[in-house]
Formats: structure tokens, sequence, C-alpha cells
């Protein structure tokens, strides 16, 4: 094995670890985002039947 081919090949090895780190944030980002979607919902659905529970706040609208 040459001069050469252990450029070529440690280059593979960088690109490849490169990839697979990008990849993986990318699912990462994508289920925080998810999450941080479902607790918004949650939190509109809590303010709903707070107001729907609270005569108060509905004349406060």
């Amino acid at each position: 094995m040459g001069y050469p081919e252990i450029i070529f090949v440690t280059a593979l090895l960088l690109v490849g670890l490169y990839m697979t780190l990008m990849i993986r944030r990318e699912f990462v980002d994508r289920e925080l985002r998810q999450r941080q979607e479902q607790q918004r919902m949650e939190d509109e659905r809590r303010r709903q039947t707070a107001v729907r529970g609270n005569p108060r706040s509905v004349t406060r609208r």
C-alpha cells in the first residue's frame, strides 16, 4: 500500500465520519422539533380546557 492509497483511504474515512455525524444531527434536530411541536399542542389544549372550565378567564377574553 503506497502513499497515495493511504491518503485516499484516510480521506474516505473522514468523509464517511462527517456524513454519519451530519445525518445523526439531522435526526436529533427533527426529533427535538417534533417534541417541541407536541409540547406546544399540549399547552394549547391545556389553555383551551382552562378557558372552558374558568368563567372568569372567558369574560376577560
